[in-house]
């Protein structure tokens, strides 16, 4: 039970970071009408606020026993590493406020406006994907960083790793992956005009094919027994893992129509999406 929680909420924790990245952004730099673009920001904040929920609960849940190993990796950074985090985290979320209730009175001046949401989206997708990638790799592999303690530069030499950067790429992929995706809904639900929707199939598609290109590059990088246990159909991890690749190519051969056709309709690759997410996390957790 524990477990079965912990992957839910670990889920809900990615989905929502990587659209309270990603979302800005999207508002701040797509051809978009000012309404997708106003309920974009508003999404990115709201959903900013439920990761912080979420990773709270998840923390509960490794705290209760539920991720032992994961809890003994966050313990080896130093209380200064977390209070930076946690500083992050409140600047951008002032941006991310500022920049969604400043519409009205900024909105003759697009760049300027533009700009607080282009800095509170990259400073939350620098700062929050290398932290959770390098402590989920210490879980795993505890040997990757010798001192106790782990340093600034320990911290820096394990995230500059094939593995950790193909990791973090694979956030960013999904985070421009949802966010084009929530425009493309916005759009077909009225918000916007037509154009809005296939400018959100077409983001979501570059964010599709940077998942697949950033999924090839991670198991090409991990040690050979977890990438023969993700690629075995002989365990529960290798199925749920191409469950989860089906979901994906589904997915990207969707999006591929709808950009050649030029016809976007229905909520399917926001389902995809979302279950294709569920299932791969399940799948990096039953290693």
């Amino acid at each position: 039970m524990l477990d079965a929680a912990r992957i839910a909420f670990l889920v809900v924790h990615l989905l929502t970071n990587s659209m309270a990245g990603g979302a800005p952004l999207a508002a701040a730099v797509l051809p978009l009408s000012s309404d997708v673009r106003r309920r974009l920001a508003g999404i990115g904040l709201l959903a900013l606020l439920l990761g912080l929920l979420a990773g709270g609960l998840s923390t509960l849940l490794v705290l209760a026993g539920a991720w032992p190993a994961y809890e003994s990796a966050a313990a080896r950074l130093p209380s200064r590493a977390y209070l930076m985090l946690g500083g992050e985290w409140a600047f951008s979320a002032i941006l991310m406020l500022v920049y969604w209730m400043s519409w009205s009175r900024l909105a003759g001046r697009r760049v300027l406006h533009g700009l607080i949401g282009v800095v509170a989206s990259t400073n939350l997708l620098y700062h929050f994907p290398t932290m959770m990638v390098v402590l989920r790799l210490l879980a795993e592999d505890p040997g990757l960083a010798g001192p106790a303690v782990v340093s600034r530069d320990v911290f820096l030499d394990v995230l500059w790793r094939p593995l950790p950067l193909g990791l973090t790429a694979h956030f960013w992929g999904l985070s421009a992956l949802l966010a084009g995706l929530v425009v493309r809904r916005l759009a077909l639900a009225g918000e916007g005009i037509p154009r809005d929707a296939r400018v959100g199939a077409l983001v979501a598609l570059v964010g599709a094919v940077g998942l697949f290109l950033s999924g090839v590059w991670c198991l090409l990088s991990a040690e050979g027994l977890t990438a023969r246990s993700l690629l075995s159909m002989d365990s529960l991890s290798g199925l749920l893992f191409a469950g989860g690749v089906a979901c994906a190519l589904w997915l990207l051969a969707r999006l591929m129509a709808e950009a050649c056709t030029r016809r976007v309709a229905g909520d399917g690759p926001l389902t995809g999406a979302v279950l294709a997410a569920l299932l791969m996390t399940a799948a990096a957790r039953m290693l």
